[in-house]
């Protein structure tokens, strides 16, 4: 049996509706490939740190660089789909307090005795780290959050201030270069392919070094791992 031209011709515009009726019912995917695999960014936000060390299990000081704003710059290569490698710098222009040690009548105890006096001391972090890109390759609504975890160091960019100067050697505090971690969170936004914005927050963990002066007695502190947190905003070109 075989089907008239007219037939056929009645059919076609059925079948074109009802191919065009699934056609429409696809739904655009929200992912998109991220091309570039290297990128640099510069980023500026504040730093929350904490400053205290216990000297003995009883008596605490500020000795640490105080809170204040951070700045910074980095450079990010994607090694595989969901895995990127990362190397920042930053700078924060701190300031910390004085300290020098008071031998009260009891001999079994030495007292940290605050200067009221802060002086500047800038620091430098150095930290390189690996990350992982939840999303991979790809941008969720063109999102890309990630985590890493890193390694560097830290330290002051200057020396023993002036104020400093009628304090015994033994009392005066030093900060770094030392060994830092850090535990890193973020989310970039990308309009374009070569351009994002984006926000990350960071726990530095690093030691501090209780000066000799201060580590007197059975109970006595040499140093303590102090967590400090900065939270910051940037944008980034990827190429």
């Amino acid at each position: 049996m075989t089907r008239s031209p007219r037939a056929a011709a009645l059919l076609l515009p059925l079948l074109l509706a009802f191919a065009g009726g699934l056609a429409a019912q696809q739904v655009p995917s929200p992912f998109r490939y991220v091309e570039k695999k290297q990128s640099v960014d510069v980023f500026a936000g504040y730093l929350f740190t904490d400053p205290t060390v216990h000297t003995t299990d009883t008596l605490s000081a500020g000795f640490g660089p105080r809170s204040a704003p951070l700045v910074g710059a980095a450079y990010t290569m994607r090694v595989s789909t969901a895995v990127s490698l990362r190397a920042e710098a930053a700078f924060s222009p701190s300031k910390r307090y004085v300290y020098q040690a008071d031998v009260t009548t009891d001999t079994s105890a030495v007292s940290p005795v605050r200067s009221n006096t802060q002086v500047d001391v800038p620091i430098g972090i150095a930290d390189i780290g690996v990350r992982l890109n939840i999303t991979g390759d790809r941008t969720w609504h063109s999102h890309a959050p990630w985590v890493m975890a890193g390694a560097g160091v830290v330290g002051w960019l200057k020396g023993t201030s002036e104020e400093e100067a009628l304090i015994p050697a033994t009392e005066r505090f030093r900060f770094g270069p030392t060994f830092a971690l850090s535990l890193q969170a973020g989310n970039d936004w990308y309009p374009s392919q070569r351009i994002s914005v984006g926000v990350h927050a960071a726990d530095y963990l690093w030691k501090l070094k209780v000066p000799t002066g201060f580590q007197f007695g059975s109970k006595a502190v040499s140093s303590e791992w102090t967590h400090n947190f900065g939270v910051t905003a940037g944008a980034a070109f990827h190429f």
